[in-house]
Parts: structure tokens; C-alpha cells; sequence
């Protein structure tokens, strides 16, 4: 079960980054931070498969799995201790579901800044089974700053304002702005954080404690899904995305198939996957329901 989780999600990945300890100290001063998120995100699934919970939770849950180190980074008071144990989120919570978890945000980013690029990839690919193909060979990496843009959102604008890149992007980079409320580590933000340079001029003595680094601009993570539904930020986005749990249903079968029978899933095999989604509603998309449905299908058996 773990090994399905940590490849579906990626979380194999958790120590490819380390993120920068002068950006985010708390991060890399806390060794039990990273292993605890692996574990709370194993937890988390390892508990919807049990429980036949409906895949709705991936987006919007209204409980975690937390220690100390975990309680201590999301804002949530009253928990000690080293071992991960249920609570309940307030519906304000940032943190309500999979995708959102600390360990999830630090794959889909690197050691110094965050990527909606990225992240929305991972959306549409992981949660939603959408396959977004690989860039152009002729299209060249983001540059910090291109043609005088200040922000990420106006360096992608600029990116991708070529026809053929623009529609690509509106598949998959709305997720990513939502999810930039999320810095490197997991952690909920409201502006971006920026060296220092004066902190860093500082001798040791002088600096007192004093962070190398300083809010930057503000996150905007606003954004409109690929269907026209504008959203404020990750908190209506959430919603959107949980009102349709057959969308997510179907890119958990997705991967389920390509974990069971160790091949892609093919244009012939999406209509099995919007079958087994599709009949999976008579139980609430459960996790379990859907594992089961995909084991017995013509082609799990078949390949």
C-alpha cells in the first residue's frame, strides 16, 4: 500500500530537494519534519483505504494525521509527541486533504522556490488522470525576470502567450496558482519570502537572531479551471474540486492500473477507466470499492 502511495504521488522524490536553510530554517533545523509528512501522507491513504472513504477527501478532508513536528508547521495547537495521531480541521484550514499535505508540496517544488508549473502537472496528472504531454523541444525553461515581468504569474503569462503553449497551459496551471499558497516546505503563506541581503551583510554578532529573509510579493492564487469556473484561491478551488469526485475517482483508477499491471494506461483503455469511476458512484467513490473494481476488470485481468 505504501509502495502505491509513495509512487502515485510521487513521494519517492522527498529527498531529491533540501530546502534552502537560510529561507526556511524551521524546515531544516527540525529532522523529524520530513519523515514525519512521508508518514502522515501514507497514514492518510492507508485510512481512506480502510475505511472505504470516498476520494473527495483527497481534496477536502476534514481531519490529518499529525505529531508535534506536524501540528507545530501547519498552526495546529495541543498535539505533543512523536507518534501521528487523527484530528479534526476547522473548515477554514488550508491543509484539508492529500494534496495539500506537507510532503506533497515539497516533491512538487524545489529547495528554493515553487513551480505552478509543476504543481499544476501533478494536479492534472495524479488527482485528475489528466496526461499532459512533455513540452516542445523548441520551447526554453522560464527565466527569472523575462522582458521586465516582476511576478511568476506574469512571467508564465509571458511564457505562454504563444497559441499552441497558452492552451496547454490552461489545463494544468490554475491548479498550480491555487497551490501557491504553499511554500517549498508545506507550509501556508500570503507572500513570497526573499533573501535578505542586508540580514546577510550582518556579522554573526550583530545579527542577533535575525532572519536572512524578508516577504517578498504577495501570493495570488487565483485562477480559472480548464472549465471556466473562476476561483479567489485554494479555498474555493478546493470545493470545485471536490464536487466532482468522478474526476478524481478516474485518475485514481488511472494509477491503480498502471501500478497493478505495470503498463500505461492507452486510449484503449479509458473507457474501462470511466466505467469503473463511473460505477463506482453507488459507493461513494470509495477507495477500497475502486481498488476492487479495478482488480476485477477485463483489464487488469488482460494485460
Amino acid at each position: 500500500m505504501n509502495d502505491f502511495a509513495d509512487q502515485w504521488l510521487g513521494l519517492r522524490g522527498i529527498d531529491d530537494t533540501t530546502p534552502d536553510d537560510k529561507l526556511y530554517p524551521e524546515y531544516t533545523k527540525d529532522e523529524l519534519l520530513k519523515p514525519s509528512s512521508v508518514r502522515e501522507t501514507q497514514a492518510f491513504f492507508r485510512a481512506m483505504l480502510e475505511g472505504n472513504l470516498g476520494v473527495k477527501h483527497f481534496v477536502d478532508s476534514p481531519w490529518a494525521f499529525v505529531n508535534a513536528p506536524l501540528a507545530k508547521h501547519y498552526g495546529i495547537p495541543g498535539i505533543s509527541g512523536v507518534e501521528l495521531r487523527k484530528v479534526d480541521l476547522p473548515e477554514s484550514s488550508p491543509y484539508r486533504g492529500l494534496w495539500t499535505q506537507s510532503a506533497v508540496m515539497k516533491v512538487t517544488a524545489n529547495g528554493t522556490g515553487t513551480s505552478p508549473v509543476k504543481r499544476g502537472v501533478w494536479v492534472a496528472e495524479r488527482l485528475l488522470g489528466t496526461p499532459i504531454p512533455p513540452p516542445p523541444p523548441n520551447v526554453n525553461p522560464i527565466e527569472p525576470d523575462i522582458r521586465g515581468a516582476k511576478t511568476l504569474r506574469e512571467q508564465l503569462a509571458l511564457h505562454s502567450s504563444g497559441g499552441t503553449c497558452a492552451a496547454c497551459h490552461a489545463k494544468f496551471d490554475p491548479y498550480g496558482f491555487a497551490l501557491e499558497s504553499f511554500d517549498v516546505t508545506g507550509a501556508f503563506r500570503k507572500n513570497y519570502r526573499v533573501p535578505d541581503p542586508e540580514a546577510a551583510a550582518l556579522p554573526p554578532q550583530q545579527r542577533k537572531g535575525r532572519a536572512l529573509w524578508r516577504e517578498g510579493l504577495p501570493v495570488d492564487s487565483s485562477g480559472k479551471t480548464p472549465g471556466g469556473e473562476v476561483f479567489a484561491g485554494i479555498a474555493e478551488l478546493r470545493k470545485m474540486l471536490a464536487a466532482d469526485p468522478e474526476a478524481l475517482a478516474k485518475g485514481l483508477v488511472r494509477h491503480l492500473m498502471i501500478y497493478s499491471t505495470g503498463a500505461p494506461v492507452s486510449v484503449v483503455d479509458q473507457p474501462a477507466v470511466a466505467r469503473i469511476a463511473k460505477a463506482a458512484a453507488t459507493e461513494g467513490h470509495g477507495v477500497r470499492s475502486l481498488v476492487h473494481a479495478v482488480v476485477q476488470s477485463e483489464t487488469f485481468r488482460s494485460k
